[in-house]
């Protein structure tokens, strides 16, 4: 059986945080160009309507990126 020291699970975990930190930002950057994309599309007054939600989840989104990005990851929730 493998036996890892604390030193080594904390190291561990710290790695694959760091990992899920950085893919999650991966993500959260290719929904913003995505959504930057729809907003600078020609839209109908109908589509600008439903796309006014997005605008506001896309500012939520690069807050939540840049405290990631800065380690802080208390202010991002």
């Amino acid at each position: 059986m493998l036996s890892l020291s604390k030193e080594q699970i904390r190291k561990s975990s710290a790695l694959i945080n760091d990992v899920v930190e950085e893919a999650f930002v991966g993500l959260l950057t290719d929904v913003e160009t995505s959504l930057l994309k729809k907003l600078n599309a020609t839209l109908s007054s109908d589509e600008l309507r439903s796309v006014a939600a997005q605008v506001d989840i896309l500012r939520q989104l690069k807050t939540y990126k840049k405290a990631l990005i800065n380690g802080n990851r208390d202010s991002a929730l």
